[in-house]
């Protein structure tokens, strides 16, 4: 059983976001996810898919007065060391993001990076407009 975690830009959600949710899921045999609490975008997909999929779903907030100014990056970390396995959903802007991609790098976690494109978010907003 594994602990999947989930990392991404705020500016992202929709069906693109969703099925690579699924079909990271579907890769692993899950134990729970696990992911930010309290962000809109990539990781409030995530809270929508484990509820609509009924999968566990751990959430981490930033501790202000445990951490100050460093409140994010211990989230990040602490994050990434409770999972086994990390997806990255970036729209390639998103500098939070990428220190995440980068935590990941150091701390020699497995994962797997998806980048959304402006142009693939632009044709997503065309389909729900139609």
């Amino acid at each position: 059983m594994a602990v999947l975690g989930f990392f991404g830009s705020r500016t992202l959600a929709g069906r693109n976001v969703t099925e690579i949710i699924r079909a990271e899921c579907a890769k692993h045999e899950l134990e729970y996810i696990v992911t930010s609490g309290g962000i809109d975008g990539v990781c409030n997909e995530v809270e929508r898919f484990c509820k609509r999929e009924a999968i566990p779903i751990k959430l981490h907030y930033p501790n202000k007065v445990k951490y100050g100014r460093g409140m994010y990056d211990m989230r990040s970390k602490t994050i990434i060391t409770e999972a086994d396995f990390l997806v990255l959903i970036h729209d390639g802007d998103s500098p939070g993001t990428r220190h995440e991609l980068e935590l990941v790098k150091k701390l020699e976690k497995p994962f797997t990076y998806h980048l959304i494109k402006a142009s693939e978010r632009e044709l997503e907003l065309e389909k729900v407009r139609l």
